[in-house]
């Protein structure tokens, strides 16, 4: 059984993740996933059919997570697929689930951006609270990179800018995603990459819907303060990023282990960066921008994702360095890279460059 949260592959009888401690739903795989369940896949409730009845034919269901459920849908009045985000019946009762699975829906329509899943509309029939999205049909990146063993530089950089592009435009808006992982991004049949599920993110400096203490996310894919304590910020899902970098390059977590603990410990002792630093899968120009945004102290990593966008452009334009894997991309990839016309640099983005080259370089410096 695959955990919803993190994508870890548990023992059928589990009722929680080995990885990330999420209760497990029998019977369900991932989302995105074709691997056979138990029980196959639910039905849709009754509850639900019957709720959205007046506007929408409830399908199949897509996926689930921590606070909703996930439905393919067909919206009548457009003729349109969409999908539908339902909050959780048990957690339905509590006014404050309620408003936090509204908080979501609030943030993510604030958000126009070719590379973010567009919220259409939010609305409650009873019990059932809901809002509707786009419906992206093709595979989460975890599933992506994992189906290849990794995949060459020449097609990560191009998924790293969508991604980088998309949550800069999220930090724009004051938002922080602060749950970016491989299954929080979907890629669709012609190649084009999404972000999506902002369930975790929140307005910064606003921590109304958060336990005081309450540690958030996934654990593989958290930074180091989001676990003592320090909260989360821009910077924070840079390192998200570095993390995600690494799994595209190789289909692997770079964060492992069997608790929640000894992966906390991972992240807060900096070893994650002594093991990235051993693996000789990784090309020396990837490890160096991967080394900068798994800074443990984050005054240390690139400011925000604008900051990250001169040498991931540089890098996806470039090629694939000498030194990187020789890897062929498998069959059925399902993702072309768009070419994008080069343009000079902008003041703002030299400086940008500078301000990473900088960094680069005092960290090399202290090395010595």
């Amino acid at each position: 059984m695959f955990c919803d949260h993190c994508g870890t592959a548990n023992r059928d009888e589990a009722r929680f993740c080995r990885s990330c401690g999420a209760p497990l739903a029998p019977g369900v795989s991932a989302p995105g996933s074709s691997l056979p369940t138990r029980e196959g896949p639910p039905a849709v409730p009754e509850a639900v059919r019957v709720a959205l009845a007046d506007g929408f034919d409830v399908v199949r269901l897509l996926g689930e997570g921590g606070m909703g459920v996930v439905y393919l849908a067909r919206e009548r009045a457009l003729d349109r697929p969409v999908a539908i985000k339902v909050l959780r019946a048990e957690l339905a009762s509590d006014e404050r689930n309620v408003q936090r699975f509204l908080q979501e829906a609030r943030l993510a329509a604030r958000l126009r951006h070719p590379n973010i899943v567009s919220v259409h509309a939010v609305g409650s029939r009873g019990a059932v609270h809901y809002f509707t999205m786009d419906f992206v049909e093709g595979s989460t990146l975890d599933r992506h990179a994992r189906r290849d063993g990794g995949l060459v530089p020449a097609r990560t950089r191009p998924i790293l800018l969508a991604i980088a592009r998309a949550v800069g435009h999220a930090h724009r808006q004051g938002i922080v995603h602060r749950d970016l992982k491989p299954n929080n991004v979907m890629i669709d049949g012609s190649g084009h990459v999404f972000v999506m599920d902002f369930g975790l993110a929140k307005p910064r400096d606003s921590g109304a819907l958060t336990t005081v203490g309450a540690v958030v996310g996934t654990p593989q894919y958290m930074s180091p303060e989001q676990f003592d304590g320090r909260g989360a910020t821009a910077r924070s899902d840079v390192y998200a990023l570095g993390l995600i970098h690494f799994f595209l390059l190789t289909g692997e977590h770079l964060v492992r282990g069997e608790t929640m603990a000894s992966m906390i410990a991972q992240h807060l002792s900096g070893s994650v960066r002594t093991r990235l630093a051993a693996d000789p899968r990784v090309s020396e120009a990837d490890r160096s921008l991967i080394l900068a945004m798994l800074e443990t102290d984050p005054q240390r990593r690139p400011t925000s994702m604008e900051a990250l966008l001169p040498a991931l452009e540089s890098a996806a334009h470039s090629g694939p360095s000498p030194d990187s894997p020789t890897r062929t991309p498998g069959p059925g990839t399902g993702f072309v890279p768009e070419r994008q016309a080069s343009t000079p640099a902008s003041p703002m983005r030299r400086r940008a460059r500078e301000r990473i080259q900088a960094l680069l370089k005092k960290r090399d410096d202290e090395k010595k």
